[in-house]
């Protein structure tokens, strides 16, 4: 179990730390995120738990960044180190990658890591979150669109929840398995993470709480969500959020 965020809007590191510390519970052995700056994609990640994560990399907070991903991590595969800690980036440096769950390859992991190795990927550390990374890039680069690349690679390879930052400034998330994933605009804002809880202490309220189905690929950019394929259950997850939020969130807890 690991935990994952996203954010678009003013400060948007700041808000991607705040959601890891809200969601420590998801993962305390490294914590990362990756941001837009200067037109490129920059990642900052250390073997330490959210909260301290904060103190140490805390002057990102003040940078004019817009949007961003963050990742707090509970090991499945591969050791506690900066090579496995997320976010990816992939070898062209168009994405990066934050992943919850665990991908099994059984015995075809050494053969596919070898075999993208082969091909120019470098792969540094022992993670199935960072192959899959160089798995989607190879996707990317086959089918064009990042749409039609994520669903098809979602179906062949994704077992959990990712969000993909993109270097044209957008996110896209996916995930499967009931495994967790909040999509939440507040105030002209947009914020992603395993957990409703880890964003409702950040606002004060919201237009709508949306978690999408499995294999729905969620588009978000600047004041925009979209969903790609069944909206139906996303707009029953959205019915319930409100009611939990209204009734009982903002009443005893703020």
């Amino acid at each position: 179990m690991c935990g994952i965020s996203g954010f678009i809007g003013k400060y948007a590191i700041s808000k991607v730390m705040d959601i890891t510390i809200n969601q420590i519970d998801r993962g305390v052995s490294s914590t990362g995120i990756a941001y837009i700056y200067n037109n490129s994609i920059r990642i900052v990640k250390d073997t330490v738990n959210p909260i301290e994560f904060s103190k140490r990399y805390g002057s990102l907070r003040f940078l004019d960044v817009d949007i961003a991903i963050g990742h707090n991590r509970a090991p499945s595969r591969g050791l506690i180190s900066y090579e496995n800690a997320h976010p990816f980036l992939s070898c062209n440096g168009s994405f990066a990658l934050v992943h919850n769950g665990t991908v099994f390859f059984r015995d075809n992991y050494n053969r596919i890591k070898n075999l993208l190795i082969e091909h120019g990927h470098k792969v540094k550390g022992e993670t199935d979150s960072e192959l899959i990374t160089h798995i989607l890039e190879v996707y990317k680069n086959r089918i064009g669109d990042w749409v039609n690349a994520i669903e098809e690679w979602s179906r062949d390879w994704l077992s959990g929840a990712v969000l993909i930052l993109t270097h044209e400034g957008k996110i896209y998330g996916v995930r499967n398995n009931d495994n967790p994933l909040v999509v939440v605009k507040s105030g002209g804002n947009i914020y992603l993470a395993s957990e409703l809880e880890a964003i409702l202490p950040l606002i004060d309220e919201y237009e709508y709480a949306l978690t999408p189905s499995d294999y729905v690929v969620v588009e978000v950019s600047k004041n925009n969500v979209i969903f790609y394929g069944d909206f139906k259950k996303a707009r029953l997850e959205e019915s319930y959020h409100r009611y939990w939020y209204k009734r009982f969130y903002k009443r005893w807890y703020r």
